[in-house]
């Protein structure tokens, strides 16, 4: 089964970004594995970690390191400077301000999502708390889907911002 889930991780990431793909399935699927695993900790009536602001934070920061370290390496240094220029020079302001964003973007993304699924699971349990099986029930969704479709999206957008700074950065 793991090596199922590693042979996907590795062709969702060539699908994103080619043959440059395989460099970063590890990274992809550390970070699933992550979201996910730890998610499941809420099965058993602790808050999982990633409805806490630092644990996504922390996530971000690691995507955002891993883009621009992968990007020095594909395009080199200058290569990687030359990429804020594009398309024209004075969108150098502009290039910047809207990656230095990325982990923003993906902290906050990622911990609002993990937070309102939280919240509405114990809002849930609050007013049924005589009733078993509508909270079990609802907390599959929230639990196993919620978290499957969060990890999803985390993925696709770090990948997105990958492939804007790893394939388009270089020359063709």
């Amino acid at each position: 089964v793991l090596e199922m889930f590693i042979e996907f991780s590795e062709k969702f990431t060539i699908s994103n970004l080619g043959k440059r793909g395989p460099a970063f399935a590890s990274y992809i699927f550390a970070v699933a594995i992550m979201i996910v695993g730890t998610s499941f900790v809420e099965l058993f009536g602790f808050r999982p970690p990633a409805s806490d602001i630092n644990f996504t934070i922390a996530l971000a920061v690691m995507s955002f390191v891993i883009i621009n370290a992968f990007g020095i390496y594909y395009t080199g240094f200058l290569g990687r400077l030359r990429w804020f220029f594009k398309p024209k020079a004075f969108m150098f302001p502009i290039n910047i301000a809207t990656h230095v964003i990325i982990p923003v973007s993906l902290s906050f993304r990622l911990f609002g999502n993990m937070f309102a699924g939280m919240v509405v699971m114990h809002l849930i349990y609050s007013v049924t708390y005589l009733s078993f099986v509508i909270p079990a029930a609802l907390s599959i969704y929230f639990n196993l889907f919620h978290v499957g479709i969060q990890t999803y999206i985390f993925l696709v957008l770090t990948l997105s911002f990958m492939e804007e700074t790893v394939v388009y950065g270089t020359k063709r």
